[in-house]
This record gives C-alpha cells, structure tokens and sequence, in this order.
C-alpha cells in the first residue's frame, strides 16, 4: 500500500498548484481526467482561444486562422480551421502542465474515500496523512459550453445563448464576432445578474454594438441553443462509514479560515 503526506483529488487548478508548492513532500494527485482541469481543457483557455481568433477575425485582417479569401472582397470562415487552432493551443497549454509536473505521481482514476486516511484507486488501496479536495465544478447541461463550440461542424447563422454570465456573454460575443445572428437569454430580469448597474449598462451597450440581441424574463429552450446556465460543484465518493465534510446549500465544501 502506497502512503504519501499530501493526497490531492483533482489536477485543476487548485490542485496542481498546491501540488507545485507542496513539492519536497511525498505527494500524488489522484485525476480521473485530464491534466489542467475544466480551466485548461475545458474552460478559459479554450474559451479564451476561441475569443483571440474571433477577435482577429472581426478586425477583418488577412492572412489569420480561419480566414480565407472568397470571392471579390468577402472573407469565408473556415470554422474548422477555428476549432482546430483552439484543440491546438489547449494542447500545448496542457502539456506545459503535464511537463511542470513530472516529478509527482499520477494516480489516473475515480477516487472512493474511505476514511480520514485512506482511499482506493483503481481497487488499491492508498494511505495519506492530508487530503485536499480539489475536484472542481460541472456544467449545469450535460455538455460544456466549450465541447458545443468545438462540436459544430459549420458556424451557425443563428443561435440562442442560454444565459448571461460570463461564460454566456463569452459565447454570444464569439459567435457575433464570427458572424452568427446571436439571442442572449436569460431566466431572470436583468442580463449579467449580480454585476452593478454601472457596469450592466456599458455591457449593454457593448452586445448592442456587437449585434446581440438580448431578452430577459424568458426559460424557453430553443432546438438552435448553446447552454451556458451555469455550473455545480463536484465532490468525490465517499464509502459507507467515510467522512462526509460539510456543505452548503449549493454543494460546495464549506471551509474554515
């Protein structure tokens, strides 16, 4: 049975950068995934890729990804040459992650705690002195805002946006850059809810400008959507007799100072 001073469940963010400062003691992060987290694989970078091109695109510049000449003066965007751009540099991002953390055990798999100093991986059993829960957070709707992107085969002329948060004003800003007809929804009455007011009116002004559309008050569900209502906390298994931390309302760990 293998023992270390620091488990860490969840190579996100959080987990491998406490790893990286925890390094001089005997550590291993527990993943069932992918190295890097929702951030990397699935979150800012790929969205934040998306957005770099989309950018560079609507500034009408030659000679981009994506881009190419089409007849007389218009452009035709190659949405594939997009997305692979996008696979591309989450890639690179993740093996620059994976290379920093060479030197620490990789336990691949779902994780069962057990008790307060033992887990079982893939059927062995592993002992710890701490444990640190790092397992981050899902989307609300089956697939990620980001695999939605990364799955159509064509840009689409039209879409519904479902939601106004960041991720969803992301999307809808991405999508109007590359040319789609873009409606931003949301279920409550202002868009962006809980950023003040000051900020909401220049955001406003920024989606009108950009050509989104958007409308409040509204659950519908179109057949052309992309979701991005929202995310949920994830938390490892925990046997019979394990431990339970407490949580709050919504899921999350509760945590003291």
């Amino acid at each position: 049975m293998q023992k270390y001073d620091l488990l860490i469940i969840g190579a996100g963010s959080a987990g491998t950068a406490a790893a990286l400062h925890a390094k001089g003691k005997k550590i291993a992060i527990a993943e069932k995934s992918l190295i890097g987290g929702t951030c990397v694989n699935d979150g800012c970078i790929p969205f934040k890729s998306f957005l770099n091109i989309a950018e560079k695109i609507a500034e009408n510049r030659n000679g981009l990804i994506g881009l190419t000449s089409g007849c007389g003066n218009n452009n035709i965007i190659d949405y594939i040459a997009i997305t692979d751009e996008v696979r591309r540099r989450t890639e690179s991002v993740r093996k620059s992650l994976e290379f920093s953390l060479r030197d620490i055990p990789i336990l691949q798999g779902e994780v069962t705690l057990i008790d307060s100093n033992h887990a079982i991986i893939n059927n062995e059993k592993i002992e710890f002195d701490y444990l640190l829960i790092a397992t981050g957070s899902r989307s609300v709707a089956k697939i990620s805002p980001t695999s939605q992107l990364l799955d159509f085969n064509e840009l689409p002329k039209e879409i519904t946006v479902i939601g106004s948060g960041t991720t969803g004003i992301e999307a809808a800003t991405i999508l109007a850059k590359l040319g789609t007809k873009v409606t931003l929804q949301e279920k409550q009455s202002l868009i962006a809810p809980g950023i003040p007011e000051i900020l909401r009116k220049e955001l406003q002004i920024i989606l009108r400008r950009s050509g989104i559309i958007t409308k409040t008050n509204c659950d519908d569900l179109p057949e052309n959507a992309l979701l991005c209502n929202g995310r949920i906390p994830v938390l490892p298994t925990f046997s019979n007799g394990s431990p339970v931390p407490a949580t709050d309302k919504f899921g999350c760990l509760i945590t003291n100072e």
